[in-house]
């Protein structure tokens, strides 16, 4: 096998992805694109990927492109906590000792024009092992693979994402001055300053206050085809929170990636830092979080199945769904909240619960189920713990199948909201 034949020997490419790879052919030769992104989201929600020039790209989609695997091996300060040079390199999959290249190989429908980059393009990437194989520690290959899952069982998951972050303006850089920072070390941030004042909510003023900064990168999402749906002013100063209109699985989980790298950097071009960390140290500044509003809906139809049709909140589709979440919300924990900074969040009779319980359209459960009868696109799930704790700034800071009868709402005490 020659290495140009790597995606057609393993047959990665759908017909679909075929007629994307030409579309995004014909788009680098309209737009005049000189580099192209590919990326892979790691562990971590951070993009990895290499810059690479449109022969080097279109190569790539028939070859592959080889990287180190070596991100997988960090934490989320960047310190090398598996061995690399035991035999599995520290995990439970063969083949992976020795910090071994893996292939990137373009997902060619998510090949995207960056309306801030001049010339420049992006694209998602699987990996895969020398072999064939799908790469089994790459966030986008497990979703994947439970994603089919579902659909092996007729269902398809749909979702509606609500971010929350930080605009403030960056006063000082620090370059010469500041600590660059080691493995395991964090560089010293930016000296930056809040944008606005004042606690508030839903305050329209402190929108304006910073519409010419967030201008270029509304319209830079909306000519990426983003489906935003809002910009809102959350509560502390310099909070803002932007919502997506509902997608599939997949594509959410792409959105997502690609809303806050297009926010940082538009942000950072601007001479201001966005930040998505769940409690910058600043004082003054509130927690960040973000929801992920789930439903599971009929991989043929759409239809969303967890609308109840009796007095229950849910379909028993449904019900299970919340139940499953539950049960593993512990374990999940690990991954959805990997930092001691959004630990801190957990605490009772706050909005980032420390409990296993859910809860009727009730903000302080860890599973907040929206129940909407006759509702066909509403009735949904909203996990509200652990999703709320995402490393991803320069910041530092100080299932199983259960019944209906196990259950049991959470009801808050007087002053939770």
């Amino acid at each position: 096998m020659t290495a140009a034949k790597f995606v057609e020997k393993y047959d990665l490419y759908r017909p679909e992805d075929h007629r994307a790879a030409e579309h995004a052919i014909d788009t680098i030769n309209r737009e005049g694109i000189e580099v192209v992104r590919v990326v892979w989201p790691d562990q971590h929600g951070l993009l990895r990927g290499k810059a690479l020039t449109v022969p080097a790209f279109l190569a790539a989609m028939k070859a592959g492109n080889e990287i180190t695997m070596a991100p997988f091996f960090f934490d989320t300060a960047n310190a090398i906590v598996f061995n690399p040079f035991s035999p599995d390199g520290g995990f439970d999959f063969d083949g992976l000792g020795g910090s071994p290249n893996v292939k990137m190989v373009p997902d060619p429908g998510t090949f995207t024009v960056l309306p801030w980059a001049e010339k420049t393009a992006l694209v998602f990437c699987d990996l895969y092992m020398s072999d064939g194989k799908p790469f089994p520690l790459a966030p986008r290959t497990i979703l994947k693979n439970t994603l089919a899952e579902m659909a092996s069982n007729g269902y398809k998951l749909v979702a509606g994402i609500e971010m929350e972050w930080y605009l403030t303006k960056v006063v000082d850089n620090g370059l010469g001055t500041c600590s660059l920072g080691a493995p395991g070390s964090p560089a010293d941030p930016p000296s930056v300053a809040p944008v606005a004042r004042g606690y508030n909510y839903l305050l329209v003023d402190h929108l304006d206050e910073v519409d010419d900064i967030l201008r270029p990168i509304r319209n830079a999402l909306s000519d990426m085809g983003l489906p935003i749906r809002s910009f809102d002013d959350e509560w502390a100063p310099s909070q803002m929170e932007t919502t997506f209109d509902i997608l599939d699985g997949l594509a959410a989980a792409d959105a997502a990636a690609l809303f806050r790298t297009t926010t940082k950097q538009i942000a950072k071009r601007n001479g201001h830092l966005a930040s998505f960390m769940c409690t910058p140290a600043i004082a003054g500044f509130y927690a960040n979080g973000w929801h992920l509003h789930t439903s599971v809906a009929d991989k043929e139809t759409g239809a969303n199945l967890m609308v109840p049709t009796g007095d229950t909140p849910l379909s028993e589709l449904g019900v299970n769904y919340v139940g499953g979440t539950l049960a593993h919300g512990a374990a999940a924990s690990v991954f959805t909240t990997p930092t001691i900074n959004g630990y801190r969040r957990r605490r009772p009779y706050s909005l980032a619960p420390d409990r296993l319980a859910w809860g009727q359209d009730n903000r302080a459960a860890m599973m907040r189920v929206i129940s909407a009868p006759g509702g066909h696109g509403l009735s949904r799930g909203e996990p509200r713990r652990g999703l709320r704790g995402q490393p991803l700034s320069l910041h530092r800071g100080p299932g199983r199948r259960r019944s209906r009868r196990h259950l049991q709402p959470h009801r808050p005490r007087s002053g939770q909201r």
